[in-house]
């Protein structure tokens, strides 16, 4: 996103509504996708109190939420919601 000051500015695109996917904009606004930051992919942290995150069930059901969630995010893009 760019912007402009002055009487005519604004906010606008850098990039085509067909390259900005939901899964930018989350990124961009909100943070990671993933909702603890041992699953996150982009913004990962180790929780103070986790033993073994090899063996964590907890972990591995965030990854694997975070994995379709993002598939699924990644597949709508800005200009696939104009249309609608």
């Amino acid at each position: 996103m760019g912007s402009k000051q002055g009487k005519f500015g604004g906010y606008y695109l850098l990039k085509s509504g067909n390259e900005i996917t939901l899964a930018d904009i989350h990124r961009l606004f909100d943070g990671a996708i993933a909702l603890l930051p041992c699953a996150s992919l982009n913004f990962y942290e180790r929780c103070s109190d986790c033993v073994s995150e090899a063996e964590c069930s907890l972990r591995h059901g965030l990854i694997a939420i975070r994995e379709e969630t993002l598939k699924a995010m990644q597949g709508i893009t800005i200009a696939s919601l104009i249309k609608k």
